[in-house]
């Protein structure tokens, strides 16, 4: 990349890839990039975003008069505003350490006998006439129930 911004005589305008302070961002990092360098430039500025992953892509961005704002939370200050997380949480969130279930009692088991039974009341527009006046009433009413006035 530097290769590139001495022959392009860029090279002093070069945004780092945030690696240090980011990490490996995998497919969001070019958006990330973009983020940050749209925030550090002045409105008219060209920022070309080059990606270079399964061949090279290069886009060009010209920041409007939006880029002269200041964003509500930079990238910068996310990255820098962030907390500190434990390694045994962080192994749990990676799989690498199996963490026990809270002590609660098991959630009572759905009867898959009474759900077929209810089955077009719950997934059909199903419903009784009025024995009235024949209008279909939502929802169904009792057997032998009187309808609502």
């Amino acid at each position: 990349m530097r290769v590139l911004g001495t022959k392009l005589a860029v090279k002093d305008k070069l945004e780092g890839d945030l690696s240090g302070s980011l990490g490996n961002a995998g497919s969001a990092q070019p958006g990330l990039l973009l983020a940050a360098a749209l925030e550090a430039s002045a409105p008219g500025e060209v920022v070309a975003l080059v990606v270079l992953a399964d061949g090279a892509d290069v886009l060009l961005f010209r920041a409007g008069e939006g880029a002269a704002q200041a964003p509500v939370r930079s990238v910068t200050d996310q990255l820098h505003g962030g907390t500190t997380v434990p390694y045994g949480k962080f192994l749990s969130w990676r799989g690498g350490l199996a963490i026990e279930p809270p002590r609660r009692p098991e959630p009572a088991r759905m009867s898959a006998s009474a759900a077929l039974r209810n089955e077009d009341w719950k997934y059909a527009f199903a419903g009784r006439r009025d024995p009235v006046s024949g209008d279909p009433q939502l929802p169904p009413l009792p057997s032998g129930g009187e309808p609502c006035r």
